[in-house]
């Protein structure tokens, strides 16, 4: 069976390059990179990009891209969500399924919010989850139990990001220490909202939303999403030195809880997203787009027969050679050509953002 998701999965990819082709001309925007911003897809962007296509009149965003690559062993690199991130924020390996920002001696590792805002970049992270799950926490912490969500909120304090949006309100200022993060957030210069809506443009923005039930429909409907990247950019923007920006889009994955028709919404939402991005990026030259997805999940089959959508559910492919595509757009785009080690995307951004790693 192994062997078969494995074929499975490299067909999907053979379809995907093959009909939509892989640019391997020069880019037309070979500026230094200035800006990145790091899209994270949560499950196999490769095939549900596949899904979309074929639910969206063969018109997507992502496959904008100019140019897409193979980053390899991520299974290896991603068994997990906070570990496996870690080959993004880190560039190392993590041995531990309980904590974040370490390698896989268990050693502190400088992550890419520490690297950019060290050189005077501007940083920032959406979530379209709660702000202190493993992802968007990976680029904060370091060494902390990823169940321990009111420590991790606390660290968000003690970071040099200037802009977070996402869920987990309550981790902010309903604690158990009866601390109140928000204040603090304030005391520091941050303009704080519990709503996008009501968010304006700040080099220092804080958005929490309260985490429950309908948390998802209030961060990524109604193009909550799109307003949160727009926001998020044209914020980190006024800093004429550049930022780094991660958008996390964990609503995108196959579960057993959501059906083929909420997984084609979220990846439209999603892809909207992109495509926002990817127009900053057409008309800032500068500025590198980076979409790959964190780790293999089960493998999903969607297909789109007389107005309905039938879903295949299979287990989690878990060999130790593993493929994730990633696309990439704007300047400099080339560099993320061809097969490479998952722990060469961050290393990748540190070269061309030309970050010191002490």
């Amino acid at each position: 069976m192994a062997i078969m998701r494995k074929h499975t999965l490299m067909i999907v990819i053979a379809y995907i390059f093959l009909v939509y082709g892989c640019n391997n001309s020069e880019d037309s925007n070979n500026q230094d990179v200035k800006n990145i911003i790091l899209i994270i897809g949560n499950s196999k962007v490769i095939e549900q990009s596949h899904t979309g296509v074929l639910s969206n009149t063969n018109d997507l965003n992502l496959l904008r891209a100019t140019v897409r690559g193979i980053s390899k062993n991520q299974t290896i690199c991603s068994t997990n969500s906070n570990s496996g991130v870690g080959v993004f924020s880190i560039g190392k390996r993590s041995n531990s399924m309980n904590t974040l920002g370490l390698d896989s001696n268990g050693v502190a590792q400088p992550n890419l919010v520490e690297l950019a805002s060290i050189k005077g970049l501007s940083t920032g992270i959406i979530t379209t989850s709660c702000a202190t799950q493993a992802i968007p926490a990976s680029f904060i912490v370091h060494a902390i139990d990823k169940n321990q969500y009111e420590s991790i909120a606390s660290e968000y304090l003690n970071s040099p990001i200037d802009l977070l949006i996402g869920g987990g309100l309550q981790y902010f200022n309903d604690r158990s220490d009866s601390a109140d993060l928000i204040q603090r957030f304030k005391n520091k210069g941050y303009s704080v909202y519990n709503d996008i809506d009501k968010a304006v443009m700040s080099s220092k923005l804080v958005v929490l939303i309260e985490e429950n039930k309908n948390e998802v429909e209030k961060i990524t409907s109604n193009h909550l999403l799109i307003k949160s990247t727009d926001i998020a950019i044209k914020s980190l923007a006024l800093n004429q030195n550049g930022f780094f920006l991660v958008i996390d889009g964990s609503q995108l994955k196959t579960s057993n809880d959501q059906t083929p028709f909420y997984l084609m919404e979220e990846l439209i939402w999603f892809d909207q997203s992109v495509g926002k991005v990817f127009d900053f990026a057409d008309n800032n030259p500068g500025t590198l787009v980076i979409v790959i997805s964190d780790k293999e999940l089960e493998e999903r089959t969607l297909n789109k027969s007389n107005s309905s959508i039938n879903a295949q559910n299979t287990k989690s492919n878990t060999t130790d050679e593993s493929i994730v595509a990633v696309y990439a757009y704007g300047s400099l785009a080339k560099t993320f050509e061809g097969t490479y080690d998952c722990t060469e995307i961050f290393n990748k951004m540190v070269r061309l953002l030309d970050l010191s790693i002490q």
